[in-house]
């Protein structure tokens, strides 16, 4: 009989502590540490004659050098909290974004442009306008 009891305790018991920590949901809050926390920001290069623009929309950052006539979806990865790499989808772009820390700025560093290579290691700094 004292086995079937401790039996039965001991089954309770685990069920219990497997129920715990089945529910037991991470309550803390997600933190927007991807260049999403840079959505809806838009950027000019100031005193150069290119008139280049960089924006953040869903996640991905658009370049253009005509102010919407020929834009750029470049996919992004981060490196750090504030350094993405870039590239545009069939891999003749590439590059790299460094935000300033209030996100108010962004130097945009070309490493690999097949269709303009004069860029390669030209550095916009862009402004949030």
């Amino acid at each position: 009989m004292n086995k079937k009891l401790l039996t039965i305790f001991l089954s309770i018991f685990l069920m219990t502590i497997l129920s715990i920590s089945c529910t037991n949901k991470d309550k803390t809050a997600p933190t927007n540490e991807g260049i999403e926390k840079f959505n809806g920001r838009n950027y000019k290069a100031e005193g150069t004659d290119d008139n280049f623009y960089l924006s953040v929309k869903d996640g991905e950052a658009i370049t253009d050098f005509k102010n919407g006539s020929y834009p750029q979806h470049l996919k992004v990865s981060k490196k750090s909290s504030l350094i993405y790499s870039f590239s545009l989808g069939d891999g003749t772009v590439k590059g790299e974004l460094k935000f300033n820390n209030d996100g108010s700025s962004v130097t945009v560093t070309y490493e690999k442009h097949d269709h303009t290579p004069s860029l390669i290691g030209h550095k916009y700094v862009c402004h949030q306008i």
